[in-house]
């Protein structure tokens, strides 16, 4: 069983994560597009194949079993998906407050969740759904500064 722990910001995440996104580049480089194709190479690459796993239209991929490392999710150039997970992103490296009450209640539902990752999400759900909306907005108010600043 996977053991669920949040663990301290890592300084070196930045540069593993360059290693990686290199083997994968390397591994997909012919075609990103064509995922289905490739996802034998990304197993080669010591990834398990996820399926959608709860979101529609996303193929996600773990590597590192139940020590789990890395993932993926894929989706397809303009998926919606993607931008909402961007702006979530985007936003809580902008409001590091935000951040840091996001670090603290994965801390908290980790602890108490017994390792169900179905119990793990739950507990993060209307947090994430919360601040996806809030961040959305704060995206797109921004889009709209920066048409109005410079279409203008």
């Amino acid at each position: 069983m996977r053991t669920i722990e949040v663990v301290p910001y890592n300084p070196n995440w930045p540069a593993l994560f360059e290693v990686e996104r290199l083997q994968i580049f390397k591994a997909l480089v012919s075609s990103l597009i064509e995922l289905d194709e490739k996802e034998a190479d990304l197993v080669a690459l010591g990834y398990e194949a996820k399926g959608e796993f709860g979101i529609e239209r996303r193929r996600y991929f773990q590597k590192g079993g139940n020590e789990r490392s890395h993932q993926i999710h894929a989706f397809a150039t303009g998926d919606p998906h993607v931008f909402r997970h961007l702006a979530f992103r985007d936003y809580l490296k902008a409001h590091p407050e935000i951040l840091k009450e996001y670090e603290t209640l994965k801390i908290r539902v980790a602890e108490s969740c017994d390792n169900d990752i179905e119990s793990y999400c739950e507990g993060k759900d209307a947090f994430i759904k919360n601040y996806e909306a809030i961040a959305l907005e704060w995206v797109n108010n921004a889009e709209q500064i920066v048409d109005d600043k410079f279409n203008h």
